[in-house]
């Protein structure tokens, strides 16, 4: 077990995972040898081998808080947040002060759409690691989803005063500008990571999306292709570079995330990204069929990420219906001087932009959604 764990330390999986398999083979309920052969199954991608592995771990040592919580690890990697909750649960009871649980604790959380209770589980992990960066990203990115954007922007301003060329924490430190019509501070922030470490693509990546919402899209495509010249496999940037430009042919682009995407070893997520890229480039050039199949792929793809939360937003609805079945009379008011313009319409309509554009009238001001 000692060279194992070794070899596993020292990045020889393979050759480690052999040794936990013949320990198993002399001892097969081994508490760490099932434990430490999850861990490889999972770095290796078989997240369901992990948790079967890991499960009996648990289940020769079940006062173990770590096995708990790598087995919750494991389950939300298989796709099944909601038993990674019940894992991570049984993993705080034994241990309150293990902070990496709340965190990934929070995570299962925001899979299964109870992004309040994800925000309190990851302020319960900086509780415990004020330090850890990685946690104020997560917490930023909760916030995101919950739509608090200003709070969302201060943790992720923590995260990078923490660990200054954190690039998920700069990326989306940018999206929150963006969010809020502060563009050109994005593109302040992305200009300055990209000058300070000009070899990480997501720095490029994230000044394209700043410079696009600053109305500068061909300065973005050229931030896309800095960052595609770094990282010929960033699938997120061939994504956003798709956005804005359109295919009169089956293009070099085009053959490039095709080849990509045959790999075998792309993660789903990067996958999704070249489908939906592949996707666009197919409808412009009138292929219907293969536009569709594309989409289709993707959203598989994200769905077996992050499967839609149906139980809580028909709660959510419920709520909705109590709160309106009988509303209270409104009282009576005073006209004012400057009453409220409401903008309504569909989703993705343009409100916000027409806002916006309002707004920069000296007499009006922003009221939010």
């Amino acid at each position: 077990m000692r060279r194992g764990l070794a070899l596993h330390q020292s990045g020889r999986r393979a050759e480690a995972e052999a040794i936990y398999r013949d320990v198993l083979k002399r001892q097969p309920r081994h508490a760490a040898a099932n434990h430490l052969l999850g861990l490889a199954l999972l770095q290796r991608g078989d997240a369901e081998a992990a948790v079967r592995s890991i499960a009996r771990a648990v289940a020769a040592r079940g006062d173990e808080a770590q096995y708990h919580g790598n087995l919750g690890v494991a389950l939300d990697a298989a796709g099944r947040p909601a038993e990674a909750v019940a894992s991570f649960d049984r993993a705080i009871a034994l241990s309150p002060a293990f902070a990496e649980a709340w965190s990934n604790r929070g995570k299962a959380l925001k899979q299964l759409g109870r992004l309040a209770e994800a925000v309190d589980s990851y302020r319960e992990a900086l509780a415990r690691k004020p330090g850890e960066a990685g946690f104020h990203l997560n917490l930023a990115n909760a916030l995101a989803d919950l739509g608090d954007l200003a709070a969302a922007e201060a943790a992720y301003r923590q995260a990078l005063a923490l660990r200054p060329t954190y690039p998920a924490a700069l990326s989306g430190l940018c999206r929150m500008l963006e969010a809020q019509d502060r563009a050109g501070e994005a593109v302040a922030i992305g200009e300055q990571a990209a000058a300070r470490d000009p070899r990480e693509p997501e720095h490029h990546r994230a000044l394209g999306r700043a410079l696009l919402a600053a109305g500068r899209p061909a300065e973005a495509v050229a931030s896309y292709r800095r960052a595609l010249g770094l990282d010929a496999t960033d699938a997120e940037a061939w994504r956003l570079l798709s956005l804005i430009q359109r295919r009169a042919t089956r293009d070099a682009d085009m053959e490039a995330m095709e080849r990509l995407l045959a790999r075998p070893d792309l993660p789903d997520a990067q996958r999704a990204h070249l489908h939906f890229a592949l996707g666009k480039g197919f409808d412009e050039l009138g292929d219907v069929a293969a536009s569709f199949d594309h989409y289709r792929r993707g959203n598989a793809l994200l769905h077996r990420a992050a499967p839609f939360p149906l139980a809580a937003a028909e709660a959510e609805i419920e709520s909705l219906l109590a709160l309106f079945a009988a509303p209270a009379a409104l009282p009576h008011a005073d006209p004012v001087e400057a009453p409220p313009v409401f903008i309504v319409g569909l989703p993705r309509a343009g409100k916000s932009s027409l806002e916006g554009m309002l707004a920069r009238h000296p007499g009006l001001r922003r009221g939010g959604e």
